[in-house]
């Protein structure tokens, strides 16, 4: 086998080895591209003849960089500024773990209509509502979730229902109160003290994984900010990486 003959990134140059690999061409971004201790971005920057260019090729990523946020222990947690006051609720954000149960994020709702929290039990993505002189209501959507891949969360409340959706799986829950406000704090990964009073509660642990492309209101949150102490407060993160160790089984290579 004799890999130094040719090597393609992105896809592949010729139409007779394409038949033997069928999956399409990379779009997106590459960096930090070396072989054998070679820049080959460099080289191909430079239009040097043993490097081959095809197709739609630039030297710059317009694509947003994506900044994730790491809970490193059972203890970690990330408190955001909500919408205070809005007549809805409306978060998403992506996250990936290993682990089969761990808190995802708390709410409270204004005008004493109740609190949300969400997380992960048995691999499965689960939402509980508390409102007052009402028994918790329970939701389940997806499964499998703690595969170590990203999977997209969507948890939207307006009039009298709040709905979750993971990666394509839809929950649907009823609510009691015909109206609601968004609280002051959303609170993702896990809790402060009990002696914080801040009144967010879990039934499950802390959430070890990483988060990433939060947004609350249509807004996108930017770590960075939240590491430089200009928003929002946090306890036990790694921002700027997703620490948790990749498996070598089951491979997906």
């Amino acid at each position: 086998l004799d890999l130094n003959f040719e090597i393609s990134f992105g896809g592949v140059p010729t139409p007779g080895r394409a038949r033997a690999f069928t999956r399409k061409s990379f779009h997106g971004c590459l960096e930090n591209l070396y072989y054998n201790g070679v820049d080959v971005a460099e080289l191909a920057k430079k239009h040097k003849p043993q490097i081959l260019m095809m197709g739609n090729v630039s030297f710059s990523c317009p694509q947003p960089q994506t900044v994730p946020v790491t809970f490193l222990s059972s203890r970690s947690y990330l408190a955001l500024p909500a919408n205070s006051g809005e007549d809805k609720v409306s978060v998403t954000f992506q996250f990936r773990t290993w682990n089969r149960a761990g808190h995802l994020l708390f709410g409270e709702l204004q005008r004493g209509s109740g609190s949300f929290v969400l997380f992960l039990k048995d691999g499965k993505l689960k939402l509980s509502v508390f409102q007052p002189g009402q028994s918790p209501k329970n939701v389940t959507a997806g499964a499998g979730l703690n595969d170590g891949h990203w999977h997209s969360v969507s948890l939207s409340a307006k009039w009298s229902h709040m709905n979750v959706v993971v990666d394509d799986d839809t929950a649907v829950q009823p609510l009691v109160a015909a109206l609601i406000d968004s609280g002051d704090t959303y609170y993702f990964g896990g809790c402060l003290d009990n002696s914080s009073g801040s009144g967010c509660k879990s039934p499950v642990g802390g959430f070890q994984g990483c988060l990433r492309l939060i947004t609350i209101g249509d807004k996108a949150v930017d770590p960075i900010s939240v590491q430089q102490g200009a928003l929002g407060r946090f306890r036990d993160l790694q921002i700027d990486s997703c620490g948790i160790t990749d498996r070598c089984l089951p491979s997906y290579c």
